[in-house]
């Protein structure tokens, strides 16, 4: 619906990087030459006033003397002698402007309509609501008095509510979600394919670092177990098993991979893809998967070199006597890299354990890929390996991918959280020297490196030991 010009007030204005800025709207006296004469006519025309410059402005001399020279809020004055722009009423909308049907003067404000109309910003809407029903949630009502009172691991930032805690010793901000959009976070960090129906315990490690409520360990527990796709793939632990020794990890990422096969799975790809060879860095616990339509021994070399080209060749490769890894095409592809074959004992697959454990995570998350797209399963490998990257792995205790990138990885939670926050914190463009950019990834890879050594020896050292004593007859 169209309105009058004055009564409006202000504007969403976003920029190519940023959050929107809401300009006031305000009617400003300004003198305008026209016609050959140079005849100054005044006139009143509608400006959004910004609290800053998007960029800097080279001023001429003369305009800046007389800018240094003018008070401030006095660079204006109306007919009647009024100092400064001024208001109109306290409204807000959003401008439109026809630029095919404006003149070329762009004195023509082509449609005026009200902010919560349809055309108002999505971003804006999504970001307001979200503060609403947080503070009208009645389950957050203890968490809002906690913040108030600055009590307890609950604060205010830009008038959202966060919850503090302490992963792996770094300080995680997590936002508090109101009780309508706690499915939406369950699906999207379980159900998905970013989520590959990952245990409870991936799951929880998976939310944490975006989102807190509370009860949330015991909601998402039961959330899992009442999933139907996992309750036809759960698989019965045996508890009595003999404690497993961890493989060691190299110093450097891709110094030794784990390599091994999966198929024939069936049904297969719309592009005749069958298997899947799987690659897993015993450093990091990175793992790759490439889609395969057969076994030979030259499909394989060709998807070995396509994942090594990423990582970089590895001095060891692990794994079992498959015929395509011990064929003398793919030795001789090794020995020209530069790579050291390793073979595990034939019928003893456990001593390829890493790679094997990886498959058996694999295929649960493919199963569910494959019951609800059968013929494209192979286009969401990288989702999947995404789901896996992204959680604490059990042996080291930090993320794949924070292990060899240095830093947490943001996915579909992080830019959930994101859109529920936007207007909140722009991109930071960052002009630090490449010098200290390497030293502070150098710290973070060594710290991250650091908490998987202590968590490995604290689990290794978690095991039971026993002993045997000399009987006494």
């Amino acid at each position: 619906m169209d309105l009058p010009i004055e009564d409006k007030a202000s504007i969403y204005i976003k920029g190519i990087f940023g959050p929107p800025e809401k300009c006031p709207l305000m009617n400003v006296p300004m003198g305008i030459i026209s016609g050959k004469d140079g005849n100054m006519i005044h006139q009143e025309v509608l400006c959004a006033i910004a609290p800053s410059l998007v960029d800097d402005v080279l001023l001429p001399p003369e305009i800046r003397d007389k800018l240094k020279g003018v008070p401030e809020n006095s660079l204006f004055q109306d007919s009647e002698g009024n100092t400064g722009p001024t208001k109109a009423k306290d409204k807000e909308f959003v401008l439109e402007v026809d630029n095919d049907n404006a003149d070329k003067n762009c004195k023509e404000v082509k449609t005026l309509s009200i902010g919560n109309s349809e055309n108002e910003t999505e971003e804006l809407s999504r970001s307001d609501k979200f503060l609403k029903d947080q503070i009208d949630c009645s389950d957050l009502e203890d968490a809002r008095k906690c913040a108030e009172k600055k009590s307890g691991e609950f604060y205010f930032r830009n008038n959202f509510l966060f919850h503090k805690e302490k992963v792996l010793g770094e300080s995680v901000a997590q936002l508090v979600l109101p009780k309508k959009y706690r499915p939406e976070v369950l699906k999207l960090a379980h159900c998905s394919v970013f989520g590959g129906h990952m245990g409870a315990r991936k799951t929880i490690e998976r939310i944490r670092y975006s989102f807190y409520w509370v009860g949330m360990s015991r909601d998402i527990q039961a959330f899992c177990q009442q999933c139907k796709e996992c309750q036809l793939r759960r698989r019965i632990n045996c508890k009595d098993r003999v404690p497993i020794t961890p493989v060691a990890r190299p110093e450097l990422p891709f110094q030794v991979v784990n390599i091994d096969i999966i198929g024939p799975i069936d049904p297969p790809s719309a592009k005749g893809h069958r298997y899947v060879l799987c690659v897993v860095d015993q450093h990091t616990r990175w793992a790759e998967a490439l889609p395969l339509t057969s076994l030979t021994a030259k499909a394989t070399c060709e998807a070995l070199l396509t994942i090594f080209m990423r990582t970089g060749v590895p001095n060891v490769i692990a794994s079992d006597n498959g015929t395509n890894f011990n064929a003398s095409l793919t030795q001789e592809f090794e020995k020209r890299m530069g790579s050291s074959p390793r073979f595990s004992t034939p019928l003893h697959p456990e001593s390829n354990g890493l790679v094997e454990r990886f498959n058996q995570t694999l295929k649960k998350m493919l199963h569910h890929v494959i019951l609800e797209e059968p013929r494209s399963w192979h286009t969401k490998i990288p989702f999947v390996l995404w789901a896996y990257r992204e959680v604490p792995n059990s042996t080291t205790g930090v993320a794949p991918f924070q292990l060899l990138y240095g830093r947490k990885p943001e996915g579909p939670l992080s830019i959930l959280k994101n859109t529920w926050m936007t207007g909140q914190e722009g991109l930071q463009l960052d002009t630090t020297p490449v010098t200290l950019y390497m030293e502070k990834l150098k710290k973070q890879l060594e710290d991250a490196a650091e908490k998987a050594k202590l968590i490995s020896t604290r689990e290794n050292g978690s095991s039971l030991q026993f002993e045997i004593y000399e009987e006494n007859l």
